[in-house]
């Protein structure tokens, strides 16, 4: 399982504006668009069991916006889930605009022919006219396949009473998986990625808790899926990353989505939906 946890202003072009984007993988950490203003600290709490690595970063210019990003990685001892507890403030003296979006890879052999995604939906429509070949089957996993183009489903999710929600990806016997779980009222919007192409080239899915969809930011705003932030005001969350090493875990979470998903009836788009995506 990879993570890659993105915060950014979702905007793939040369158009792109402030950029907040971090990247972990096995071994390191690395801070793109901007400056860590101290080294990471790592707090051990005997009492709790729990380790937790926290870094600061912050994007400042010169008459421009200055945000600063404090993230928070804690591991339970003994335990396969980890949460990321994100926080970002506004320390310059104007107002600020930001988004958030966590890329989460998962790839073989979690994922392969026949794994399945569980999510409470509400609605998912696809990104793109690639997408939307496939939209029937959007929580469906194929074999690897040289050259396959890139699938994007974007979704409006179900969630509890207190806004929280989560997901699950599933291997094809059930007998593993990894949940994710978090806020929609912080992060309201939810897109699945996936690149089915050959085992070499990449094989992998992206799950995407956000606060926007991963289109150009100049769409996303007129769309009013940025985040404005006062002088001095601080947007924050929490993701938890599970990964299920049993069938009884899987089959657990598993049970707890459908329990948010109840008697509504998703809807599945046939199109493109016309303000989540440029291509509606």
């Amino acid at each position: 399982m990879g993570l890659m946890s993105w915060s950014s202003a979702a905007d793939w072009k040369a158009t792109a504006g402030p950029l907040l984007m971090k990247r972990m993988d096995d071994s390191s950490t690395r801070c793109m668009a901007e400056l860590p203003i101290a080294p990471p600290t790592t707090f051990l709490d005997d009492s709790a069991g729990t380790i937790t690595v926290r870094g600061i970063v912050e994007e400042t210019r010169f008459h421009f916006q200055k945000l600063q990003l404090t993230t928070s990685i804690m591991l339970q001892v003994g335990s396969t889930a980890f949460s990321i507890d994100d926080e970002i403030k506004n320390v310059g003296g104007t107002p600020a605009k930001m988004q958030m979006l966590y890329h989460i890879n998962f790839g073989e052999p979690m994922l392969g022919d026949g794994a399945q995604l569980v999510v409470p939906v509400r609605k998912v429509a696809p990104h793109d006219a690639e997408a939307t070949a496939h939209v029937d089957s959007w929580d469906q996993y194929g074999p690897p396949v040289a050259g396959s183009p890139e699938q994007c489903f974007f979704f409006d999710l179900l969630s509890d009473e207190n806004d929280q929600t989560q997901v699950l990806l599933k291997n094809a016997s059930g007998s593993a998986g990894a949940a994710l779980r978090f806020n929609t009222k912080q992060l309201p919007h939810f897109t699945v990625w996936k690149n089915m192409v050959a085992s070499a080239d990449g094989y992998v899915t992206g799950l995407e808790p956000a606060t926007n969809f991963p289109n150009p930011r100049p769409f996303e705003s007129e769309q009013g899926r940025v985040v404005e932030l006062a002088a001095g005001e601080t947007w924050s969350t929490l993701v938890a990353v599970d990964w299920l090493t049993s069938a009884d875990e899987v089959a657990t979470t598993e049970q707890a989505v459908r329990k948010l998903q109840g008697d509504v009836a998703a809807q599945v788009c046939s199109k493109p939906k016309p303000g989540w995506t440029p291509a509606g």
